[in-house]
């Protein structure tokens, strides 16, 4: 696979490259580039010289020297991450690193010496020099780190803590970075590998030539173009010297200054001041020679602007210079691969000519075989003359004797003997004494036939000549094509000879055109140099007093600065202040609308009921939820919790609870994935399993909107209404028998609004969640946005969490590896300690939604541990009991009933009875 696609800088090693170079240059690198020496004081292996106001520069370096950049690779995204992992594990496997640790999923919890040991590999696959350890030693990941920093320049910073844990969360993304970079660098140094070992020994032979000859003359310029770096270079160091001397010299007069200014004000404070007049007129003076100063300041940053200029302008025609040696160099290489081709072709005229030979000796031997057949065939037809004026003879002696009639035989010595003998050695029937008519007949139809055999063999004799006469007219044809063959050889011969020589007499006339412009540029160099050592000397002219008054100005535009960002920072951290609190205040008012004031009912015919659902059910009722009773007890005075059955629904819960005083317990209608947050209070006759519920974040809080769960082997919640009435009133105005029930709704609420369906507290509370659980209802807890304290997000994925639950409930108990879940609850322990709550509340709820109904539980005491601890920590102890009666709820429920009823509650047996 490739590379993952990013918008990183390049590396600095890739940088220096030319294009088509690999990592570690080649034949294929800048000739000219590479003939240049590096270990010139100054002088980098770059093609241009560095300018003269880089030496007053300090770039960022690392502790070992070497220039480090800022890493703008998405080490942070986990699809990067992943990309990153593909594409080294594909590598790896591709050239044959084999290792029983090493598997896809390595790279989420990835071992220290497993990641060496891979660094190790992908170091000899770039160089297998690079790792040269002393005998009786064994390289050490520091030592594996520095050669990945210092010899193969990684352009970005290591973390200190690497080599202490490879796994951890703040190293690992930018090691699998580095890994990246050296899969990358070996895939470079394996293409150059293959390109060369392609070349074939005389290709190489010729490139080798035509380089040498290049180098040697690129050389012949560079002695006169160093000399005139080394002067650039001096006159940096005199601008940098002079610079250093200004500066000791700015101090000094800062100092004193700072003196006299402490010494005025000492006077002024003093009262010995003799004439203030005088003292600000010299104080207007100095002003005035302030201004000079800093006017002659600009002048200087004008000089040293325009010689920067000047330099890069240089730098441009070096450039120009190098580009029309590149365009040489490639032409020469066009020449070459032509003059390639011509050899080529040279070799497909010899195979034509040696097929031609074939065809000559083919042709000959076809020669000797139609003299044979023409001899033979002559002879034949002089025997079938002969034969056949034998024949005609025969025939005519046959007419007479059998014309002559009145003869039963005709004797023997009556035949010609010749005659006589050809027909005894014709016709067996001759061998008689005597002949008769009916024999002579059939004897003359029997020779009639052989004179048509005979007729037949001529024409196909006939046809054979015609044939060979073709073969000759062919092989005519092939002696002229040989011929014109030979003659195009000899002209594309004398056509590529004359080419070469007149492209190597072109060649001649732009070296020597390039060697005249580049001794122009030269020249014009030397005269830039002289300007530029006129400007140093101006330099140097400059008065200390101006530098004085230059640094002076800078300092105090440096101190203006400083004191415009700290009102800048102050007024930041003011304008984030007042957005934190207005943020609160709107937190604070939503919770205000999201809860709505108990019913004044509740004040008096319903204070008592209202009390116990608040106990027993943690919640506090909202003035819908009395009026959808008081609805319930008109249309059924003796069981209003079955007043909905006529729509499918029936009261539960709460509302059995205002009903009578039911010692039930608070699990009573509670499902299997029901949390401590939920109370159901509506479920569904027809869908068993489906129910609607309050929420509440916190106990003692009104519902914030009713959910609905669609089944009960489902874990899912979503919003279905901020209002149980409205939930309901609309559900009847959908039903066919529902009619009575709305009208009866419609009739005791006053204000139309609230029976419409609205999601906006719900809505509201989903804006300022923190974290997402496998349930859908979110985290929600007090976080501080200054400190970032309350809340951290968990080190793994949901999705890479949900995999690691489903792997350990189902794999056998004496199989099961809780290794990464183990480390999850060290992380959310240290979450604990620090403040980050919400971390522990989030893992508790997905561990538990992830048992099954029907399936052994597995996770039962790790997640009432977690959330236990994650309630009482956030002030919400009166879950607890809930929590822990629920899950105890389901371990009993698995054991008494098994898979068949694992996942319906108690209340779903009862109505599954009466339905």
């Amino acid at each position: 696979m490739s590379a993952p696609k990013t918008t990183t800088k390049k590396s600095v090693s890739q940088r220096q490259q030319q294009p088509g170079s690999g990592s570690k240059g080649g034949a294929a690198r800048d000739l000219h580039q590479t003939a240049l020496p590096t270990s010139h004081t100054g002088l980098q292996a770059s093609s241009s010289p560095k300018p003269v106001h880089a030496a007053l520069l300090d770039l960022p370096r690392s502790h070992d020297g070497t220039v480090r950049i800022k890493d703008e690779r998405p080490l942070q995204s986990k699809a990067y991450r992943k990309a990153c992992a593909e594409y080294v594990y594909a590598y790896l496997s591709k050239h044959g690193y084999r290792s029983d640790r090493m598997k896809p999923g390595w790279f989420d919890s990835p071992s220290t010496r497993e990641f060496f040991s891979v660094c190790e590999f992908l170091l000899e696959r770039i160089d297998p020099n690079l790792i040269v350890s002393a005998p009786q030693k064994k390289s050490t990941p520091e030592d594996l780190i520095s050669i990945v920093r210092t010899k193969l320049l990684y352009p970005y910073d290591v973390p200190k803590s690497a080599l202490a844990s490879v796994g951890a969360i703040t190293t690992w993304p930018a090691l699998l970075g580095l890994l990246s970079w050296l899969v990358e660098e070996a895939e470079e140094t394996d293409r150059m590998k293959e390109r060369v070992n392609s070349i074939s020994d005389a290709t190489r032979a010729r490139e080798k030539a035509l380089g040498t000859a290049y180098t040697a003359w690129v050389q012949a310029g560079q002695a006169q173009t160093l000399e005139e770096t080394a002067m650039l270079d001096k006159i940096e160091g005199l601008i940098r010297a002079e610079y250093d001397e200004l500066k000791g010299e700015n101090e000094k007069c800062e100092k004193i200054i700072g003196d006299n200014d402490t010494a005025v004000k000492n006077i002024k404070d003093s009262g010995d001041l003799d004439d203030p007049e005088e003292y600000e007129r010299k104080n207007e003076e100095i002003r005035g020679h302030v201004g000079e100063v800093v006017r002659e300041v600009e002048a200087l940053r004008r000089r040293e602007q325009e010689a920067s200029e000047d330099r890069q302008r240089w730098e441009q025609k070096t450039g120009k210079e190098k580009e029309k040696e590149q365009k040489l160099r490639d032409q020469i290489n066009e020449l070459t691969q032509r003059v390639d081709a011509q050899v080529y072709s040279h070799d497909d005229l010899a195979q034509l000519l040696a097929r031609a030979r074939r065809l000559d000796d083919e042709t000959c031997q076809l020669q000797e075989q139609i003299t044979q057949c023409d001899s033979d065939t002559i002879s034949e037809e002089t025997q079938a003359r002969t034969e056949q004026h034998t024949l005609q003879g025969l025939c005519h002696e046959f007419n007479e004797c059998i014309g002559t009639g009145g003869h039963p035989a005709i004797p023997r010595a009556n035949f010609n003997p010749e005659a006589a003998d050809f027909l005894k050695r014709t016709f067996g029937s001759l061998a008689a004494p005597g002949l008769n008519i009916e024999s002579l007949v059939d004897a003359r139809d029997a020779l009639r036939e052989y004179l048509e055999s005979r007729e037949q063999a001529d024409k196909q004799l006939k046809k054979a000549k015609k044939e060979i006469k073709t073969v000759a007219m062919k092989e005519a044809e092939w002696k002229e094509t040989r011929e014109a063959l030979l003659r195009e050889r000899a002209e594309s011969e004398k056509k590529a000879v004359a080419d070469a020589e007149a492209r190597l007499v072109e060649l001649d006339k732009q070296i020597k055109h390039l060697h005249e412009s580049s001794e122009a540029q030269k020249s014009k160099l030397l005269e830039d140099v002289a300007t530029a050592e006129e400007e140093a000397r101006e330099l140097e002219e400059l008065t200390d007093q101006s530098v004085h008054e230059r640094k002076g100005y800078e300092q105090r535009f440096e101190a203006a600065v400083e004191v415009i960002n700290s009102v800048v920072e102050h007024g930041l951290r003011k304008a984030e202040d007042l957005d934190h609190c207005l943020d609160d205040e709107l937190m604070r008012m939503q919770e205000g609308e999201s809860k709505p004031k108990a019913s004044k009912r509740a004040a008096g015919e319903y204070e008592e009921a209202t009390s116990r659902v608040r106990d027993k059910f943690l919640i506090e009722a909202p003035e819908s939820f009395f009026l959808l009773w008081e609805a319930c007890r008109k249309l059924n005075p003796s069981n209003p919790c079955a007043a909905l059955e006529g729509i499918g629904l029936t009261l539960v819960g709460p509302f059995q609870d205002v009903a009578e005083a039911s010692n039930l317990p608070q699990s009573e209608w509670r499902y299997f994935y029901d949390p401590p947050e939920v109370v159901t209070v509506v479920v569904d006759l027809e869908n068993l399993g489906r129910h609607w519920a309050y929420y509440v974040d916190k106990p003692g809080d009104s519902p914030i909107s009713v959910l609905v769960a669609s089944r009960a082997d489902d874990c899912k919640f979503r919003a279905a209404s901020d209002s149980v009435l409205s939930l309901v009133y609309d559900i009847a105005r959908e039903h066919e028998q529902g009619d009575r029930i709305a009208s009866t709704i419609e009739s005791l609420c006053h204000n139309k609004a609230e029976l419409t369906v609205s999601l906006s507290a719900w809505k509201a509370r989903m804006r300022r969640t923190q974290g997402t659980t496998f349930n859908g209802l979110g985290v929600l807890v007090p976080y501080d946005k200054h400190t970032e304290v309350g809340y951290r997000e968990l080190p793994v994925s949901s999705k890479v969490l949900r995999g690691i639950l489903d792997k350990i409930r189902d794999a056998p108990p004496a199989e099961r590896d809780t290794s990464k879940l183990d480390e999850i609850f060290t992380w959310t322990n240290i979450g604990n300690d620090e403040g980050d709550f919400g971390m522990g509340l989030e893992l508790g709820q997905d561990l538990f939604c992830a048992d099954k109904p029907g399936v052994t539980p597995v996770f039962t005491k790790p997640l009432t541990t977690i959330l236990r601890n994650a309630y009482n920590l956030l002030g919400r102890k009166a879950f607890v009991p809930v929590l822990e009666e629920h899950t105890q709820w389901r371990v009993s429920q698995f054991q008494e009933l098994g898979e068949k009823c694992a996942g319906l509650a108690p209340g779903c047996l009862a109505l599954q009875k009466i339905s």
